[in-house]
């Protein structure tokens, strides 16, 4: 308490100190902070409306990760309308997210992942016109995603592990900034559009445990920056898409548990840096192309629960880097010298 004496205190500074107790609600009586860092102290309580009680705060940054926090988020924290970054990941905190958020208008970094936040997300977090990086994962959220969200220029999406449901909004897929899409774990159904073609800087896709359905889109083999697609435990169907297999980054390949039918394509060995490919637990029928042999970069290849038949070649047993190699050699018609376990 004595700190908010300083009335002209700029930046309060005190991570991991081992700093204790509530935060002291006098803090919101120093007009002049602009940079408040108090994450990873043992901290207790909830956070005081009056922290935020001043309209138009000069603050920029208020940093208070692993902190304990428990309690709400006052609605007051929309009078933070020059703050840029904002972070209350892995608290306790509970209660819905407060639609006042959307007044923080300089807003480029929010973090309120790894809580115990309710409700829907705000569509008023769609008028955040500069928020680049957006991270809501790991709360007990419901309802539908927004399609106001991609009003900003966002960079990094997490929406996973939640309980999010409805199908995702096709703006999303015309988000030329977005680099990360993580919306693994939710409830989300529905298929993805043929033209993704839009997402030319996106580096990761996470939807998998979902209820998607339809085909993967081949204009994913246009998106020549990612290096992870991870689509497991969906249900995807028809055969693979050819062009997928331009994307000659690609390092995990993940459609496992979906209904995709259909040949591996010998294409498959074009991907030269691909590390994990998990295609198990499909429809898939036909022989096992030589081709894979070219995957000189693979350590992971998963193909069992298929309907594949044939051996597996020699020259695929032969890649150096590989630790698992599964596939369906316990029952008739596939052969197999090197995999690591049959089913």
């Amino acid at each position: 308490k004595e700190l908010a004496t300083l009335t002209e205190l700029k930046s309060l500074v005190m991570h991991a100190n081992g700093m204790g107790g509530p935060i002291p609600s006098e803090y919101g009586q120093l007009t002049q902070m602009r940079n408040l860092h108090l994450s990873s102290n043992p901290l207790t309580g909830t956070l005081s409306p009056n922290l935020f009680g001043v309209k138009n705060a000069l603050l920029v940054e208020v940093y208070l990760e692993q902190c304990n926090l428990t309690g709400a988020l006052p609605s007051e924290i929309g009078n933070l309308s020059n703050l840029l970054g904002f972070s209350l990941f892995q608290n306790m905190m509970t209660g819905t997210i407060p639609t006042t958020v959307g007044n923080m208008v300089a807003l480029e970094a929010l973090y309120l992942d790894e809580n115990y936040f309710k409700g829907t997300i705000p569509s008023q977090i769609g008028a955040l016109t500069h928020l680049q990086d957006f991270r809501l994962r790991q709360n007990e959220l419901t309802g539908p995603i927004p399609p106001e969200l991609v009003n900003a220029p966002l960079d990094a999406l997490y929406l996973d592990n939640n309980s999010l449901s409805g199908t995702i909004p096709e703006a999303i897929f015309r988000s030329p900034s977005l680099t990360q899409l993580h919306l693994y774990q939710n409830a989300l159904f529905g298929r993805l559009p043929t033209n993704m073609d839009a997402l030319t800087n996106l580096d990761l896709l996470y939807l998998d445990n979902n209820e998607l359905t339809g085909p993967i889109p081949a204009s994913l083999g246009k998106l020549k920056r990612l290096e992870s697609i991870y689509l497991l435990d969906n249900s995807f169907s028809g055969p693979l898409p050819v062009e997928l297999f331009d994307l000659d980054n690609l390092k995990d390949l993940q459609l496992s548990h979906n209904k995709l039918t259909g040949a591996i394509p010998k294409e498959i060995g074009r991907m030269t840096q691909l590390v994990t490919c998990y295609l198990d637990n499909n429809d898939m029928a036909g022989p096992i192309p030589d081709e894979m042999k070219d995957l000189r970069s693979i350590e992971q290849i998963r193909i069992h629960g298929n309907r594949l038949t044939g051996a597996v070649p020699e020259s695929v047993c032969r890649l150096e880097l590989v630790t698992e190699l599964t596939s369906d050699c316990l029952a008739p018609g596939i052969e197999c010298t090197c995999c690591t376990k049959c089913y």
